[in-house]
């Protein structure tokens, strides 16, 4: 049954009937029929869309904020960093051993950290995680001493009290 419907439409020379009415004036009621297409701008000024030209000089005028699709890819691979979506900024660690691939060590006093194989693989801590092997197997090592050239924080930023107007 399906299969006979869809061969009788497609038989068919006119499926789709596409007209485009510009009126100027419209007695009420009305009916208004919305599509995704856009109007040219040939035709704003009779669809009452003057107003877009400007607003469009003003987004035009807007200085464009432009980030680096490689700083940001850079910033992705990196496990010492990690990429802030709401402030479009790459922030990154001061050691290995202050992200989330490593097992925390609450009172900070240890000269290493227990990590994640992943940091002991990856040539930018080379010179701060090794492989230790012990009786149990392998572990990554890192030394907490460790600075991270890249080390970048982010801004310390206090919750609204009050009024939040700069």
């Amino acid at each position: 049954m399906r299969n006979n419907v869809i061969i009788n439409l497609m038989k068919r020379k006119d499926l789709f009937l596409l007209q485009i009415l510009v009126v100027k004036q419209l007695e009420f009621p009305a009916v208004t029929v919305c599509s995704l297409n856009l109007i040219p701008k040939l035709f704003a000024k009779e669809a009452g869309l003057e107003y877009m030209e400007e607003m469009e000089k003003v987004l035009d005028s807007l200085p464009l904020y432009n980030i680096s699709i490689t700083e940001k890819t850079r910033c992705l691979k990196d496990p010492l960093c990690y990429w802030s979506w709401f402030d479009d900024e790459c922030y990154c660690s001061k050691s290995p051993c202050d992200t989330l691939y490593c097992y925390p060590d609450l009172n900070k006093s240890d000269e290493i950290c227990a990590c994640s194989m992943l940091l002991c693989q990856w040539n930018g801590t080379s010179e701060a995680c090794f492989i230790a092997h012990d009786q149990g197997g392998i572990t990554c090592v890192c030394r907490s001493s460790f600075e991270y050239p890249l080390h970048r924080p982010p801004p310390n930023k206090k919750p609204c009290v009050g009024s939040c107007s700069p």
